[in-house]
């Protein structure tokens, strides 16, 4: 068996010594977005909620829900969504998963992504946990990840955080 070939060391510029990391070059559709998240605050309500019961053994009720909510501020849309709950033997105690396809506006970007949703509540608190669905974005949104946030209100209202950013190249084709 022979050798194999023999290929060129990488350029590395100068002042950078044998320790320094090569970055290959890259070529414009390898170009990668810079990943500064974004913050998009907004308010929503419930238009509908329909919950219909499938298990009500002794221990835990369990129902299927199906939503629609309004969204408005600088995520300004609608959603339709779909949730398992679990209901305990005690009022405190819950838990959904689910998940809701966003239609709308996300500052000046438009398009569609998918919340997932997973929280339990007990008498002690309340924990949730709520993401964009990785490769769910359409049109303007392709390429969205991140995380959502429903926030207390006093007054009832549904106060909502979506913190994101933008995987691979711009919806344009551009870099950014």
């Amino acid at each position: 068996m022979g050798r194999p070939p023999r290929t060129a060391a990488p350029h590395r510029p100068r002042g950078l010594g044998r320790g320094t990391p090569l970055t290959p070059p890259t070529t414009t559709a390898q170009t990668r977005r810079s990943t500064v998240s974004l913050t998009a605050t907004g308010n929503f309500r419930g238009e509908t909620w329909e919950e219909t019961p499938y298990d009500e053994a002794e221990g835990a009720r369990l129902t299927r829900t199906s939503l629609t909510k309004k969204f408005w501020g600088e995520l300004d849309g609608a959603s339709t969504g779909e949730m398992l709950m679990a209901k305990g033997q005690v009022e405190t105690s819950a838990a959904y998963v689910g998940f809701e396809r966003f239609t709308g506006r996300v500052h000046d970007r438009t398009g569609t992504f998918v919340l997932r949703h997973s929280a339990r509540a007990t008498a002690a608190g309340r924990e949730a946990q709520i993401d964009i669905l990785p490769d769910s974005g359409t049109g303007e949104l392709r390429g969205i990840r991140g995380t959502g946030r429903v926030l207390d209100a006093a007054d009832g209202s549904h106060p909502f955080v979506l913190t994101y950013d933008f995987a691979g190249p711009a919806p344009d084709g551009s870099d950014g």
